[in-house]
């Protein structure tokens, strides 16, 4: 679900997850960094609630990155993230019958401030902006639709990561992010979050 624009505006940008070393390495605190995380989405304020029978707006998402660590106290990377569906059925009046079933991913740039609180533990928050891709295939009274909107929302998040071994952490980490969708080209807009584990791989200086 990424589009040619979303790709260029974000190749030479950074997406933040956290990523975080060890005190005691002074070498670590420049490093580059990669990983992964799979976890549990949700969404908000669905249009057709009222109206909705069956509906299931929480799903399995993910998120991919990679970046560099600048200090003990500060991350910038790149990622993408899929923020996985909403799934619905029901009548409308009219009486009018839907399935429907929205989708939401883009590309992610942020900034992360780390804080060590032990050896091997740290935690940290993270402010980040998605460039967003959301595609909604609906069928009305037996009639296949689909829409496509794009566009870009800020996020919060914030977690934990507990290096295990010296360039391999295991990451704990909660995400939200502001309105993903357009109501004016798609009918559909929510807002998303994301809470995932994961691992992240330390590499170079």
């Amino acid at each position: 679900m990424i589009n040619r624009r979303t790709a260029g505006v974000l190749a030479a940008m950074g997406a933040v997850t956290v990523v975080a070393v060890t005190p005691e390495s002074a070498a670590a605190e420049q490093s580059w960094f990669a990983g992964g995380a799979i976890g549990r989405t949700q969404a908000d304020r669905y249009e057709l609630r009222p109206w909705a029978t069956d509906l299931d707006h929480k799903d399995t998402g993910w998120r991919a990155f990679g970046g560099r660590r600048f200090g003990r106290n500060f991350a910038l990377g790149v990622g993408y993230a899929d923020l996985g569906r909403i799934e619905a059925s029901g009548t409308v009046p009219a009486p009018v019958d839907f399935v429907d079933r929205v989708e939401g991913s883009g590309l992610e740039v942020a900034a992360t401030g780390i804080w060590p609180i032990k050896p091997r533990i740290e935690l940290y928050g993270t402010v980040s902006y998605l460039s967003w891709d959301q595609e909604v295939r609906t069928t009305v009274n037996g009639q296949p639709l689909r829409f496509d909107a794009s566009g870009g929302a800020a996020g919060v998040g914030g977690g934990l990561n507990f290096w295990w071994r010296e360039n391999l952490a295991l990451t704990a980490d909660a995400r939200r992010y502001g309105k993903i969708g357009d109501r004016a080209e798609t009918g559909r807009e929510q807002r998303r979050a994301l809470l995932a584990v994961g691992i992240t791989f330390r590499f170079g200086e």
